[in-house]
């Protein structure tokens, strides 16, 4: 479909077990949004011919209810509206709007950020968390600004990239055994990692790159046999606990510890 939007107080959708395909905006402003339990797709379409600055996205507000039904939600780009004129045309660029007063506004089961369309960003506003109790999947894109707190599997992909105003945090909070995968090629703006069972390791061919902090409280940092590089001159790297492995081959830092 198109664009969805939920808004009234009885209003409900369930999603059922099939896939669905948002090729829009997903507004949630009242009522309840149950997801299917296989995939909910967020698709934002770039017209290379006439690019309009026109973002879509998640806005979740107001008293509106949103069950992630133990599935996958995904944010992805296509460039595939170019010969279909009834789809809206943008630059790609999705946003995320949760409301803080919203406990579970922000909350996924699975999240997958695959924004394959180059040079386009997921924005996430400064004080919004997007909690993600399952995996999260980073695959391709830029994510600028605002907390995604990890709480179960991560996956760094080569195609992931940190935004050079280092903005947004990757935070993995689990209380359980908690994997990361950080692989070449891929970046992130800035990372923290305090869970005792958790452990993120750089893998993969190429440089791993941390555009901004590093705070290490709990858990295990292993850099892998692949260059690891610390990019930022103006953030510290914090180590209170845990244990940090450097690589094997080349660590460049330019800030301070």
């Amino acid at each position: 479909g198109h664009g969805l939007t939920i808004n009234g107080s009885n209003g409900t959708f369930t999603g059922g077990s099939g896939t669905i395909t948002v090729q829009n905006d997903l507004v949630l402003s009242a009522g309840t949004f149950t997801a299917p339990s296989s995939t909910l797709s967020i698709v934002s379409f770039d017209d290379l011919v006439n690019p309009m600055v026109i973002p879509r996205g998640w806005t979740h507000t107001a008293s509106g209810t949103f069950n992630s039904n133990n599935g996958t939600v995904e944010f992805i780009t296509s460039t595939a509206c170019q010969n279909q004129p009834d789809i809206p045309k943008d630059n790609a660029n999705l946003t995320i709007n949760v409301d803080s007063a919203v406990p579970t506004s922000g909350t996924f089961n699975n999240l997958t950020v695959n924004l394959s369309v180059s040079g386009t960003i997921l924005t996430v506003p400064s004080n919004d968390t997007l909690t993600v109790n399952g995996a999260f999947i980073w695959t391709d894109g830029v994510i600028d600004t605002g907390t995604i707190d990890a709480k179960g599997a991560v996956t760094v992909s080569a195609g992931a990239d940190g935004h050079t105003t280092t903005t947004s945090l990757l935070s993995l909070t689990g209380t359980g055994s908690q994997t990361c995968a950080l692989n070449g090629g891929g970046a992130v703006s800035k990372l923290t990692i305090n869970n005792s069972s958790a452990t993120c390791t750089v893998e993969g061919t190429g440089t791993f790159t941390l555009e901004g902090s590093f705070t290490l409280t709990n858990g295990a940092y292993n850099g892998g046999s692949i260059a690891n590089s610390f990019n930022s001159v103006t953030t510290a790297i914090t180590i209170s606990g845990g244990t940090f492995i450097a690589t094997s081959a080349t660590m460049t830092v330019f800030g301070s510890w």
